[in-house]
């Protein structure tokens, strides 16, 4: 895998921005401004967690900082892949690096893990911050680890199905614009249909429900949630499932369409 020579290049390039060394630096600097603004509500607003606010204030902020991380992959995922490989089609390389001796698993692989690289890097700020609510009583470190393992398989299905479209597609906008419908039909699509199912009947919680990220997120949050353990492996089941087919596909077609 280190000697993959596509995800090289791709994390190269995520290095070498397009972007002017303001612009680049304004970005950063509003996503570090958000991250200590984080840190500083939780330590110095709040006394602590652990101080006056004891346990309570510690799971509150925990809870915030789960619904934060969460927002955060579920709006910047859809898009990070988008333009693997369109921009190689709309750069006229596609295919050489279709007809190179790399097979389409080593090309997918690569160009996959580089556009993982970001979202981990906004995670990993947000470790130190959770770790301080764990620390003083804010979850469990089962919970912990729950919750880093749900977001890594978010991660890794939106990032995949987010290549898939720019696999389908060759434009870069046509393969964001499908990617953020997915994303639709999952928050707003799940939603609608319960509400159609369970008309004159809230209290009954469908299976289809249990694919939306808020229902997802409740089931993590709220340790009262009697099916809390059927959402959690009914969602992840589908989305790994569902992440795994697309990646299937992409392999068994990848050269058929290259040159169709």
């Amino acid at each position: 895998m280190m000697e993959n020579p596509v995800l090289w290049k791709e994390l190269k390039a995520r290095l070498r921005s397009r972007q002017t060394a303001p612009v680049r630096v304004a970005v950063g600097g509003v996503v570090l401004l958000f991250v200590l603004s984080c840190y500083y509500f939780a330590i110095i607003y709040f006394g602590g967690i652990g101080g006056n606010g004891g346990t309570e204030t510690a799971r509150q902020w925990w809870e915030v900082g789960v619904w934060l991380q969460a927002i955060v992959i579920w709006l910047l995922c859809p898009a990070l892949a988008a333009n693997a490989v369109t921009q190689e089609k709309e750069q006229q390389t596609w295919e050489m690096l279709v007809f190179t001796l790399l097979s389409p698993a080593e090309i997918l692989v690569g160009k996959l893990i580089a556009r993982l690289v970001p979202m981990v890097a906004i995670l990993a700020s947000f470790l130190p911050y959770m770790v301080y609510c764990l620390a003083y009583g804010g979850a469990k470190v089962s919970e912990f680890l729950v919750t880093y393992a749900v977001f890594a398989i978010w991660i890794v299905f939106l990032t995949t199905v987010s290549l898939f479209m720019s696999w389908a597609f060759r434009r870069t906008a046509a393969a964001i614009a499908m990617s953020y419908m997915v994303l639709f039909a999952l928050t707003i699509g799940t939603g609608l249909i319960e509400a159609t199912l369970t008309a004159g009947q809230p209290d009954l919680d469908s299976p289809i429900i249990w694919l939306n990220p808020v229902r997802i997120l409740k089931a993590l949050t709220d340790p009262m949630d009697p099916r809390a353990t059927q959402v959690m492996l009914m969602s992840h089941m589908t989305y790994l499932g569902a992440a795994a087919f697309l990646f299937w596909r992409m392999v068994r077609r990848f050269r058929a369409f290259a040159i169709e």
